[in-house]
C-alpha cells in the first residue's frame, strides 16, 4: 500500500511544507475511506491524498491552483468557507454532510500558521457499506 503522504516529495517544496505534511500524513491519511487535502492561507493546493485524487485529480494538476476553482468548480471562496476561521483560532472545524450517496464527516484542522488539512471522512466506507 502507498503510503499517504508518498509522492509529494518530488514536488517543488519547502522542507517545512515537506515535514508539516508527512506529520499530518502520519497521523490520519492512511486510513481507508479518508480523502484529504493540505491548503495553504492563499487557497492554493498543496497536497491531496490517493483517496482525495479519485475525485480532485492527480497531485500534478490541482498543486497550486485554488481550492475553491479548481475543486469547488467557483470563481471565489464560499461565503462560509471556515478555512480563514480555522486559520485565525486554530479551533477545528466539524462538520456532517451528506452528497445523496454517502455520509461524510468534515473536519479542518490548522496545521501551522499558513496551512489547513481538509479531511473528509466516508463514514459508509468505513462501515463497510
Amino acid at each position: 500500500m502507498r503510503e499517504a503522504w508518498q509522492g509529494f516529495y518530488n514536488l517543488a517544496m519547502s522542507k517545512k511544507e515537506r515535514d508539516l505534511i508527512r506529520d499530518f500524513g502520519e497521523r490520519f491519511l492512511g486510513l481507508p475511506g479518508v480523502e484529504a487535502i493540505v491548503t495553504n492561507s492563499d487557497y492554493e493546493v498543496v497536497w491531496v491524498n490517493q483517496a482525495a485524487e479519485s475525485w480532485a485529480g492527480p497531485l500534478e494538476k490541482v498543486r497550486g491552483k485554488k481550492c475553491y476553482k479548481e475543486l469547488g468548480k467557483v470563481d471565489s471562496p464560499h461565503a462560509d468557507c471556515r478555512m480563514p476561521e480555522v486559520l485565525a483560532t486554530g479551533k477545528p472545524f466539524f462538520d456532517l454532510r451528506e452528497d445523496g450517496e454517502s455520509r461524510y464527516i468534515i473536519c479542518m484542522v490548522k496545521i501551522d500558521d499558513e496551512h489547513v488539512g481538509h479531511v473528509a471522512i466516508n463514514l459508509d466506507m468505513m462501515s463497510g457499506k
